[in-house]
């Protein structure tokens, strides 16, 4: 594993650093040594949505700050993206095309340097899959249940990266209009 875009994926770092020993979803941008220790002197809101800040921060609070807990969050998002693809692949078209989509995305040489990066590329993905799962399964059919599981998985969406509202939008927009369709008052069966 390797950080490839150095501000970035640093950056991120930071703030999940400071979010777990501080409490604060900022970055240091100034500190100065003091009796043994580096003290934050200079804070600044990092523009980057927090999600994948905030993930990483909670495995520093279970296994203690390194910079390795980026690479573990996004092996774990590489696990979770996969086993989602598998079993909405089997739900909709069997067994063979279930196992063949994890290792076709797989075979990807993109999917192998964004899953051993730091960065947030990978969360945004998958909740990307996680979302569109969500809207396949409302339009299919329509409750208060699979409604609040697509707002949620909408909702993780848009804080997971800054172009991820579009695909909100475009998400909510596509389901709400084939719920429309199918269920209009005044549709014949």
């Amino acid at each position: 594993p390797q950080m490839r875009v150095q501000f970035d994926e640093t950056s991120i770092v930071g703030v999940s650093q400071n979010m777990s020993l501080q409490r604060l979803a900022v970055m240091t941008t100034g500190a100065v040594p003091s009796q043994g220790e580096v003290v934050p002197i200079e804070n600044m809101v990092d523009k980057r949505p927090t999600l994948f800040a905030f993930l990483v921060s909670c495995v520093h609070e279970l296994s203690g700050y390194r910079i390795e807990n980026a690479f573990f969050v996004n092996g774990l998002l590489l696990a979770l993206g996969l086993f989602v693809l598998f079993a909405a692949i089997r739900s909709r078209l069997g067994l063979c095309a279930g196992l063949s989509a994890p290792l076709l995305v797989s075979s990807v040489p993109l999917t192998c340097i964004v899953a051993t990066s730091a960065g947030f590329e990978l969360l945004a993905t998958v909740l990307l899959l996680v979302a569109t799962v969500a809207a396949l399964a409302f339009v299919d059919r329509p409750s208060d249940a699979r409604c609040a599981t697509l707002l949620g998985a909408c909702m993780l969406l848009a804080h997971s990266r800054y172009e991820s509202i579009l695909a909100v939008a475009l998400l909510g927009s596509l389901a709400a209009v084939l719920v429309w369709r199918r269920y209009r008052p005044g549709r014949r069966v």
